[in-house]
């Protein structure tokens, strides 16, 4: 899943990039970054390979897919926002004592919309604001309602330019650890590289119970990487 976030940092990055060294120096963080959304990001869609679960001691598997698309970029007095709208589905099958799949499956989709509204700040020219869940199908999933701080800033070099994005939960959220709601946080980076002319995003998925008391964040488990494409399923 593009996953419950918490103090992370995501670069979305272009390989080959135009950057034109005037457009560096003068326009301001925000018309650059709307410019590069608009050109690389905005109106793509990326695939995760599909991954295949077992359960019920190997008498049923789930085949989960993971889609991810942006959209929606509207500019505002101050800023921007724009939409990342995440459809997982997951087709469940019986399987015989051969191992077989029996019969087509059961299908069920969860879909999800996280908004990001970011303002430019006067006193430094950065790019901050937040990200909300708008929408879920399933509250199991991930909980309507819940923000994230975000920071964006562009870096470009020659031949090289991506998008640095920072997220953090604020304060802390429900997370499954151990079979049971904890309070915790996801932290992630992620990158999004155009190869040969597609869309491919990197993603790099951690782990943290937090103290409710302190907020203190303590590492929990090993890291998690995840791949999506742009192209067809």
């Amino acid at each position: 899943m593009k996953d419950l976030r918490c103090l992370s940092v995501v670069a979305i990055c272009v390989a080959n990039c135009f950057c034109p060294a005037h457009a560096r120096e003068k326009d301001p963080e925000r018309i650059r970054v709307l410019k590069f959304l608009k050109a690389h990001i905005m109106g793509k869609t990326v695939r995760a390979d599909e991954t295949i679960e077992k359960a019920d001691n190997g008498k049923s598997e789930t085949v989960v897919s993971d889609t991810c698309a942006y959209g929606n970029l509207t500019e505002t007095a101050n800023g921007f926002q724009f939409d990342l709208t995440q459809v997982i589905g997951r087709t469940t099958y019986a399987l015989g004592k051969d191992g077989k799949r029996i019969g087509s499956g059961h299908r069920t989709d969860v879909v999800a919309v996280f908004r990001y509204e970011v303002l430019e700040r006067k006193s430094t020219g950065q790019l901050t604001g937040f990200d909300r869940v708008a929408s879920c199908t399933d509250p199991k999933a991930y909980t309507i309602g819940q923000i994230y701080a975000v920071r964006l800033q562009l870096v470009e070099r020659p031949g090289d330019c991506y998008l640095a994005l920072a997220e953090a939960t604020i304060n802390y959220e429900d997370i499954d650890i151990e079979g049971q709601a904890r309070p915790g946080a996801y932290e992630y980076q992620e990158k999004l590289l155009v190869k040969d002319g597609k869309l491919h995003k990197e993603e790099r998925l951690s782990t943290s119970k937090v103290d409710p008391e302190t907020l203190k964040r303590t590492r929990h488990g090993e890291p998690e990487t995840k791949v999506w494409k742009e192209g067809k399923p």
